[in-house]
């Protein structure tokens, strides 16, 4: 129970920091001179590092694919669980079916 929870939580740290930084791409005229806008836009944007990355784009391209991924990853449970719960209706039926003709 707590592997899962702490995976939880990794996974909505890891969205929260992409969501910020392409929210804050997106409405750079809404958040002109707030402390966000000078962290994202003035700071990180301009270290050695980091620079190339900035400059093509990647950290929007990669929250993008993340979500993108994340969208996927979350409607494949949710089929696999909704078949899942059919299939055991459907097993559930064809027993009841076995012990009326047994009977």
């Amino acid at each position: 129970m707590m592997n899962s929870f702490l995976f939880n939580v990794g996974l909505i740290l890891i969205c929260s920091v992409s969501c910020t930084q392409l929210c804050t791409t997106a409405f750079k005229g809404y958040v002109y001179n707030s402390s966000i806008s000078q962290l994202f836009v003035s700071q990180i944007q301009y270290l050695k590092i980091l620079s190339y990355f900035y400059s093509v784009q990647v950290p929007v391209f990669y929250s993008l694919m993340f979500a993108v991924s994340f969208l996927q990853l979350f409607l494949s449970i949710f089929s696999i669980c909704f078949c899942a719960k059919k299939q055991a209706e459907t097993v559930q039926d064809a027993m009841n079916a076995l012990r009326q003709e047994r009977a």
